[in-house]
């Protein structure tokens, strides 16, 4: 029963409209349950790039101003500007808010790859270095090849792979491999990384690949630190003295 009275009266209170409001200390109260009014916040410009956050620095844009703001690089894809000063509720504006576009489609890493595509993951998802030739070629040959036996001693592994009836060899293959997949802003050097590059063989006799990350998550620690330093040297460079916090 008492329930029942507690929920009436909320309904009439409900009915009511509307509840008032007082000042306390310069903020402003509902007067049931006592609820902040918030102010408004800033609607954050978006960009999808590390020059287009720059920019809107250099041309400061009202909040924009070096004495108001300060540069927080939340994470490998993510750095906003937000203002020095919070609100009357510590809440900080963010005025510029820049995200790595399409970041999530890159190299799928633990997934097995059929040799064509394992190939075409390596030329448009990675950077070219010298690590990234040789899986090329060690790729290339796997492609029309059937996989017939490997040694594995749980770091490199030695397969055997036989073509038609013509060609037959042994590859030994690499590990780890350090690479520099696409994973940041694309202003900045990409980090380098290890990986496991393993050998699957199918049900058909033909050869899967795959790569699994090594570093336990460094990399993005890396990123963080070089997006930070790109952006303080590019602020620099503009005599903008706004702070960088990574």
């Amino acid at each position: 029963m008492d329930r029942m009275l507690v929920e009436f009266v909320e309904k009439i209170e409900e009915l009511a409209g509307p509840a008032p409001t007082i000042v306390v200390d310069g903020q402003e109260f509902h007067t049931r349950q006592l609820r902040p009014v918030m102010a408004p916040q800033v609607e954050p410009v978006k960009v999808n790039t590390l020059t287009g956050l720059v920019d809107l620095l250099k041309a400061k844009v009202e909040e924009f101003e070096p004495g108001g703001s300060l540069v927080h690089v939340e994470n490998f894809d993510s750095v906003k500007v937000i203002t020095r000063e919070s609100d009357g509720w510590q809440r900080r504006d963010c005025l510029v808010h820049a995200t790595l576009k399409n970041h999530g489609e890159g190299f799928h890493f633990g997934q097995k790859y059929g040799a064509e595509a394992f190939n075409i993951a390596l030329q448009t998802l990675f950077v070219d270095r010298p690590t990234r030739a040789e899986l090329l070629r060690l790729v290339g040959n796997l492609k029309s090849a059937e996989l017939r036996t490997a040694e594995d001693d749980g770091v490199s592994q030695i397969a055997t792979l036989r073509a038609g009836v013509h060609l037959a060899g042994e590859e030994k293959i690499p590990n780890p491999v350090s690479l520099c997949p696409w994973r940041t802003f694309r202003e900045i050097t990409q980090p380098e990384s290890l990986f496991v590059f393993r050998l699957h063989g199918g049900d058909d006799g033909l050869p899967s690949c795959s790569l699994l990350e090594a570093d336990g998550g460094k990399w993005k620690l890396d990123a963080i630190q070089a997006v930070a330093k790109w952006l303080d040297t590019e602020l620099r460079a503009a005599q903008l003295t706004i702070p960088v916090i990574a």
